[in-house]
């Protein structure tokens, strides 16, 4: 088998209560009660199998891939599966806060994803230069490296950090 990593964002919460309904499962989830169709519910059931024997009170995780779109998707994890390979994403204001930085407004951000843009362009137009032998290369890695200072330096204009 390959290794891989995850990169998804997930909801999940602790299982408090797992119970077969009539016609759904009903699962309490930290505080909140979620209904789950038969199907998706025996699926959980086969997968929590025999990791709960010995467990006691602990049910797991109930964990559900691309929330609110059409490929909206539940699982299982045990526990300590879980937590040891999943970090809690604390909320945010949509502004991320870098230590020693202060908190962009609109548009700052949007003058910010400016630069970026750029900044993309003229490394397609440096990887195109460079690719031309040609071309004096020694000359190339220079303004490589002013353009890259120069971004740099718009980007802490924007930015103004608290520092050096």
């Amino acid at each position: 088998m390959q290794r891989y990593q995850s990169h998804k964002i997930v909801e999940a919460g602790k299982l408090a209560v797992f119970a077969p309904g009539p016609d759904r499962y009903i699962v309490r989830v930290d505080d909140e009660q979620i209904e789950l169709t038969t199907e998706v519910g025996l699926r959980i059931v086969k997968a929590m199998g025999a990791s709960l024997d010995g467990k006691g009170d602990d049910l797991g995780y109930l964990v559900k891939y691309d929330a609110g779109t059409d490929d909206e998707y539940f699982s299982w994890s045990p526990s300590k599966q879980f937590e040891a390979g999943n970090d809690l994403v604390q909320p945010s204001s949509g502004k991320s806060k870098i230590v020693g930085y202060r908190e962009l407004d609109e548009s700052e951000i949007a003058n910010m994803n400016l630069v970026k843009e750029h900044g993309k362009m003229l490394g397609v137009l440096v990887e195109v230069l460079r690719a031309n032998p040609e071309h004096d290369q020694r000359w190339v890695s220079i303004a490589a490296t002013e353009l890259q200072q120069g971004l740099m330096a718009l980007t802490r204009a924007i930015a103004r950090p608290e520092f050096f």
